[in-house]
Parts: C-alpha cells; sequence; structure tokens
C-alpha cells in the first residue's frame, strides 16, 4: 500500500460568471460533444426557447449571457449554502478518498496537490484545470452527484502524474480534448473508480461518457476489454500500458 505523504484538501467555493461561461458559451455553439447540451436544457428547460428566439449565433451568446447573468445573481444565495453543505459532506470522505487513489494508482500525490479548489456554477459540464488543480462542480447536484464529480476529476490530476511517470516524453497538450490520450483519461473512471479500495469507501458506481460505454471493439463492449486488462495486470503501470496500446490499435474504432 502506499503511505502518500501528501493528503490533498478539496476547498468549495462559488466560480463567477466570467469563469463558467466559456463553457455555456461553447454548448450554445455546439461546439462540445457528449450531450451537455442536453443535459444543460434539461436543467434550464426555458433556456432553449429564449435561445430559439433568435437566429444568429451571436444573438443566441447574447441571450444565453443574459440568462445566466440573471440566473447566477438570483442563485447566489443558494450557491453560498450549496458550498458549505457540499463542504461538510466532502471532508468526511476525504482523507481516506486521497489515500485510496493513491493506492490504486501506485504514487504518492504531489505536493502542488496540497489545495484542490472545486468551484460551484450553473453550468452542467465540469471541466477541470490541471494546471491550477481546479474543477468545476454544478451546483445544483445531489450529494452522490457531487461526490461522483469530485472523485471523477480528482482521478484525473493523480491520473495524469501516473501517466507522466509511465510515459514521460508526452506532451501535456494530448491530455485534452479530442487527442486519444485524453480519451483514455475519461475511460477510466468506469474502470478504477470502481475498484474495491474505491468502492469500500463510496458506493456508488462509476461510468464513462456514454459515447464511450456504447461502443463495441470486436462484438464486446470497449468497458469489458479495458475491465479485462484491469483485473489481469501485474500493477497499475502494467494495466496503463496495455490500456494504451490496446486503444491505439483500435482508434478509428472509438468515437
Amino acid at each position: 500500500m502506499i503511505t502518500t505523504k501528501v493528503i490533498p484538501k478539496v476547498q468549495f467555493r462559488v466560480a463567477g460568471l466570467d469563469e463558467f461561461f466559456p463553457y455555456i458559451h461553447q454548448i450554445v455553439t455546439n461546439t462540445t460533444p457528449y450531450g451537455f447540451g442536453r443535459n444543460l436544457y434539461r436543467e434550464y428547460p426555458d433556456l432553449k426557447g429564449r435561445l430559439d428566439a433568435h437566429e444568429s449565433i451571436d444573438d443566441k451568446v447574447g441571450a444565453a449571457h443574459d440568462f445566466f447573468y440573471r440566473k447566477f445573481v438570483e442563485e447566489k444565495p443558494r450557491m453560498d449554502l450549496a458550498v458549505g453543505r457540499f463542504q461538510v459532506i466532502w471532508d468526511a470522505i476525504n482523507d481516506s478518498i486521497m489515500r485510496a487513489l493513491a493506492d490504486v494508482l501506485q504514487i504518492d500525490w504531489a505536493d502542488k496537490d496540497r489545495l484542490i479548489t472545486a468551484s460551484l456554477t450553473l453550468n452542467v459540464m465540469c471541466p477541470r484545470f490541471l494546471d491550477r488543480r481546479e474543477f468545476h462542480v454544478f451546483y445544483r447536484g445531489t450529494a452522490e452527484r457531487t461526490i461522483d464529480t469530485c472523485v471523477h476529476e480528482l482521478l484525473h490530476f493523480i491520473y495524469f502524474e501516473k501517466w507522466k511517470e509511465v510515459f514521460p516524453s508526452w506532451n501535456e497538450s494530448e491530455f485534452q480534448s479530442p487527442h486519444l490520450i485524453w480519451k483514455l483519461s475519461e475511460m477510466m473512471p468506469g474502470i478504477v473508480l470502481n475498484d474495491p479500495r474505491i468502492q469500500s469507501i463510496l458506493h456508488q458506481k462509476f461510468t464513462m461518457y456514454k459515447i464511450f460505454e456504447d461502443t463495441l471493439i470486436e462484438g464486446h463492449p470497449l468497458r469489458a476489454h479495458l475491465q479485462s486488462l484491469y483485473d489481469n495486470r501485474t500493477d497499475f503501470t502494467d494495466f496503463l500500458r496495455r490500456a494504451f496500446e490496446f486503444v491505439k490499435a483500435h482508434e478509428n474504432e472509438i468515437p
């Protein structure tokens, strides 16, 4: 078992409109995949009608900005309360989760991970920022959904440190969409976070993006191939190498 010297702490806060609206912009202009638009309009059912009232993209973006400006002013007190509520929920499992992730991936947390920021936003899209150790969380999520988001994003931080240890020559720009390395990283939660060491703490199943869950390779789900590699690994480095070789060999079949 890894005995990590650093136990990161997650600090919740409220993100400003200028921090999360660029991702709303991506959804409104259809420049992001993976169903985020569908999820956004489900959470804000009156938004799509307001956007459909405009023809040009610029007008749609302007209408979206006005909508979320008003919504942010209206919801800010509720978001402030959510910060405190989520902080209490998360603090109860923080240390055990951090130790379990280090143990599963067989790597110490880095010193730069001592404080990781979870920023609550009005957006259903939850990007992570490797450079500044921050990720976004939808403010209106249930406790289970919030924990799911936190653990998913925390996995990315320690996972990419492990990646650099195993594959030191890779350019970090490939850790972002649409590169294959990024795609593999987004498949990992559906495998790694269902490890018994994680599940003994959380008791909630984790998935991949639906587009990866639905992918068949050689007649079998992509997840099943990766799960088999994980179940038969000698260590996490072995799994990571073999998983990467597998997705490279089937890159043209992965959406």
